[in-house]
């Protein structure tokens, strides 16, 4: 059976690389002449990622691993929210991208580098063609990003390396909501001990390389930028409907990214080995993989409708919650105990257990 996926991003590669290993011929087409570049993200995400993946021998590609972090909203506290354990790390993106690549290679899977392919309908499905050539494929995997959903809302995103002046606690992650960044929130990741970075926000108002002094500013972080990565961020929208004919969507294609975050990479894992499962048994028809999409669906709506409320709450509201919420005992038991992919259920639990403490007093 002849596969072929479209883009060579995490969801893409690791799909590439279990089908080949479970005997299909695959294929992966990628538009750009280098696998991994460029950079699209900070790339955290939940601390047993490459084990769930299949790839533990990768933890070697964490750069720092976070408890918790502290939150700030408009000209209000800081405020502290720990775990008390591991709950993310940060991978180096562009070297796991680099090392499934090399799996893959070396399981066969064939690629057509600096490739723009582009579906095209053929008779009873769906086929590829990329500058000059054109083929049929048994079965069609779009992994090439947020770009080919158009039921997707995305807001431009910016983010940056930063070398630092002085050293940032290395287990927390900084976030701050404030009217200078409009529409979402912005982020500073310390790794390498703290001594470094990955600082970045999104907003639809633009001028975000200007924002970016608002982040500083409001943890009192200086520092020198050393290069400039990233793009749109997923803010939400309807996943689409996964299976048509011989194609099948993938990763941010499918909408499978967090609104809360944009983070795609944990959820995109857990699709490719979905959809890889249900290829080695034969399933053609992906059974397990439309009804996991479909649960996935219905959390990622709540999610955005409560990210939503979130942020069109005034900072002075935002900052009293975070205020109660980071000294109750209860926060830290429902962050310590969370699956970190299910931000609707933490959300959920969050308010649970807050309602039931009011209840007690």
């Amino acid at each position: 059976m002849n596969v072929a996926v479209l883009g060579a991003g995490p969801a893409g590669l690791l799909a590439a690389c279990g089908l080949s290993q479970a005997g299909y011929s695959v294929t992966v087409f990628e538009e750009h002449p280098r696998v991994g570049f460029p950079e699209h993200c900070t790339g955290i995400v939940r601390h047993d990622f490459f084990e769930a993946a299949g790839h533990p021998e990768l933890e070697k590609l964490v750069l720092a691993g976070y408890t918790g972090g502290y939150v700030k909203a408009g000209e209000g506290g800081v405020h502290r929210f720990s775990a008390g354990v591991t709950k993310a790390v940060m991978m180096d993106r562009p070297g796991y991208e680099a090392a499934l690549y090399e799996a893959a290679s070396s399981s066969g899977v064939g690629f057509e580098l600096k490739s723009r392919a582009s579906v095209v309908p053929v008779k009873g499905g769906y086929g590829v063609a990329w500058p000059g050539s054109r083929r049929v494929f048994d079965l069609v995997v779009g992994a090439r990003g947020p770009a080919a959903n158009t039921s997707l809302r995305t807001i431009p995103g910016l983010q940056a390396r930063v070398e630092l002046d002085s050293r940032l606690e290395p287990d927390s992650v900084y976030v701050l909501f404030s009217r200078g960044i409009p529409g979402y929130f912005g982020w500073i990741a310390p790794y390498d001990a703290g001594a470094w970075a990955k600082v970045g926000l999104a907003s639809y108002a633009g001028g975000l390389t200007g924002r970016l002094r608002t982040l500083f500013k409001a943890f009192g972080v200086s520092g020198r930028v050393k290069g400039y990565f990233g793009g749109r961020v997923v803010v939400g929208g309807a996943p689409v409907e996964v299976k048509r004919l011989n194609y099948v969507a993938l990763g941010d294609e499918a909408g499978q990214v967090k609104p809360m975050t944009g983070g795609g990479l944990g959820l995109g894992m857990m699709g490719a080995k979905t959809l890889v499962s249900d290829l080695r048994r034969g399933d053609l028809t992906l059974a397990d993989y439309r009804r996991w999409h479909r649960r996935l669906r219905g959390s990622l709506r709540l999610t955005e409708a409560m990210f939503r409320l979130i942020l069109s709450t005034p900072c002075s509201i935002k900052d009293r919650m975070l205020e109660v919420a980071s000294g109750s005992p209860a926060t830290q038991m429902v962050l310590r105990e969370s699956d970190f992919d299910d931000h609707s259920g933490v959300l959920w639990n969050l308010v649970r257990e807050g309602a039931a403490s009011l209840l007690s007093a």
